[in-house]
């Protein structure tokens, strides 16, 4: 298992989505109903709790992603990019559509976060390729 090869994917897929959901701050917010202080921030702004689970996240993603790359004739950025994509829109954001679905959840969240889910492996999956 190459170490550096997923810490540093984890690392640039937590940056991705830090852009991400910057770049859909409010509309985020909105769909989510997080609630928020008199300065539209998360109350949890501060909590280090979401952060370090998204972290771990992006580090068990990539992962599976570097394991199932090792089990395939996967090889280069592109096509560990296309792997993360594929793993990204088939797989995770249906599940997450699904249950989002269930709990009545807004679709512009779905669309939000689910762009995430396929944004953050893609990008893992690049990285990894890089090795």
């Amino acid at each position: 298992m190459d170490v550096v090869a997923i810490i540093l994917s984890a690392l640039v897929g937590s940056a991705v989505g830090t852009v991400w959901y910057r770049s859909f701050r409010q509309q985020w917010r909105l769909a989510s109903g997080v609630p928020c202080d008199r300065r539209g921030a998360p109350r949890n702004a501060r909590d280090t709790l979401p952060y370090f689970l998204a972290f771990l996240t992006m580090l068990l993603t990539a992962i599976v992603l570097h394991e199932l790359v090792a089990l395939t004739p996967i090889h280069g950025p592109w096509q560990g990019a296309l792997t993360g994509a594929l793993l990204g829109l088939f797989l995770v954001t249906p599940w997450m559509a699904m249950s989002y679905t269930h709990a009545m959840r807004a679709w512009r969240l779905i669309l939000i976060d689910g762009g995430y889910a396929v944004l953050g492996p893609t990008v893992i999956g690049f990285v990894l390729g890089l090795f």
